[in-house]
């Protein structure tokens, strides 16, 4: 329920989360076979000028990583036609889809035994699917052409092709990987530096050079768990700009804690959310394990706990439970705002600026995804 509600929360802020990597030159992590002809033509036509053109044709040209990593090559931002900024967007109807293996799949015969997990790239005019990786893996990223995933281990980053090739991109002994995301020439994701903190990591496809261009971010895995307030997804805006996001509202933890505090308000009053639930079950006072027991019944009275401590806590208040930050590392700028959503539940999407100012409705309409150019920041 809580990673549902946090990825309709990125999809909100965002506005475009489904944005598809540009691509400027074709992948250099592996080679495409190609068909070139061994018949020479038996006539040359006699409109061929006899002269050698003035302009040979040229290879594209491929920069180098220092120059590549200096300005902006490939992005996804583009000028909307209100004048402001939005995003690129994969489009709406697509002729692939991408999932994992479940375990109906292999009893339905569509997989075979022992790939449950395993990635694939389904193509809905062939209604073909292939499998793109030989482990499981977390969530894909990608455009139809290329796409990136984390192992379910964390140990590897792995980029695929609809083919079933792919190509192990990076090793993380100490599986502490977290999400990548990639565009043209470059790759970045999150690993770990030392004991107590992460890094943002870039890789130039290109020639293969990995940096490290982060290494101070507070460590966002411990035991198996996430760590909240802590990084846990990077996207990609151009080769040369992220944004980094957080969530900052372990909302669990806090329904556990507050469960026997005053916090729910009825008719005037505080009560606390135990009392509030045994009014609902005819006067029975149950546990906060039991409470999430008796959430899996289809006629659970009370699902919507988390909501109203939420209210308490953001809405009310004016604060906001997910931070975001941009960095351009060519300019070595950094921006940062954040936000709170209940448009799952039927609301409205709010985001603040780092004064606690809040985000117009013009630039959420305008602006779209792309707050980090609204003026507050620009001066424009």
């Amino acid at each position: 329920m809580k990673k549902l509600l946090a990825l309709l929360l990125l999809m909100a802020f965002l506005a475009g989360c489904a944005a598809a990597p540009a691509e400027t030159t074709a992948p250099s992590v592996t080679t495409a076979p190609t068909t070139v002809s061994t018949t020479a033509p038996t006539t040359v036509p006699t409109t061929v000028p006899t002269e050698p053109p003035k302009t040979a044709p040229t290879e594209p040209v491929v920069e180098d990583h220092d120059t590549y990593f200096s300005h902006v090559v490939a992005t996804l931002v583009y000028k909307n036609s209100s004048g402001y900024y939005s995003m690129k967007e994969l489009p709406v109807l697509t002729t692939w889809y991408t999932g994992n293996v479940r375990a109906e799949d292999i009893e339905s015969g569509r997989f075979e035994l022992g790939t449950e997990g395993f990635p694939y790239y389904y193509d809905k005019n062939k209604e073909e699917a292939t499998l793109m990786y030989t482990e499981p893996t977390l969530g894909v990223v990608g455009d139809g052409k290329r796409f990136l995933a984390v192992t379910q281990d964390r140990t590897k980053l792995v980029m695929m092709y609809p083919t079933g090739e792919y190509q192990v991109l990076w090793e993380s002994p100490d599986g502490r990987l977290q999400s990548g995301d990639f565009i043209d020439q470059c790759v970045y994701f999150l690993d770990a530096v030392d004991e107590d903190h992460d890094g943002l990591y870039r890789i130039y496809l290109v020639d293969g050079t990995v940096e490290r261009v982060l290494d101070d971010l507070p460590r966002s895995i411990r035991d198996g768990e996430y760590v909240y307030g802590t990084v846990q997804l990077v996207r990609v805006i151009s080769n040369v700009e992220v944004e980094l996001h957080i969530d900052d509202w372990d909302a669990q933890t806090d329904m556990r804690e507050s469960w026997t505090e005053p916090c729910i308000r009825v008719e005037r009053k505080y009560v606390t959310p135990q009392a509030y639930y045994a009014l609902l079950k005819d006067g029975e006072y149950v546990s906060f394990d039991q409470y999430l027991e008796d959430l899996r019944d289809p006629d659970c009275p009370w699902t919507r706990y988390d909501l109203a401590l939420h209210k308490l806590r953001f809405q009310e208040q004016g604060k906001c439970d997910n931070r975001v930050i941009y960095w351009n590392f060519s300019t070595n700028t950094k921006r940062e705002a954040g936000y709170y959503s209940t448009i799952a539940t039927g609301g409205e999407f709010i985001a603040f600026y780092p004064s606690g100012e809040r985000r117009s409705s013009e630039m959420l309409n305008s602006n779209s995804g792309t707050w980090w150019l609204d003026p507050y920041y620009t001066g424009k």
